[in-house]
């Protein structure tokens, strides 16, 4: 399955997108995200994403 993140979306954009094709993030997470660089951001939610896409769910 392709990831719906993209390398060219702000850290907004990819939050946004993450919380409507899987769910919700805290407002705590998408501080934490919000303050991150681009890269970082990205990594974790393909990390989310992944575990998501398993089975699992991410727990903050």
């Amino acid at each position: 399955m392709t990831s719906v993140l993209k390398a060219s979306m702000s850290n907004f954009e990819m939050v946004a997108v993450f919380s409507e094709k899987y769910y919700d993030l805290s407002d705590v997470l998408i501080n934490k995200l919000m303050k991150v660089s681009e890269e970082t951001c990205l990594g974790k939610l393909q990390d989310m994403e992944q575990m998501y896409l398993k089975g699992g769910k991410w727990d903050v």
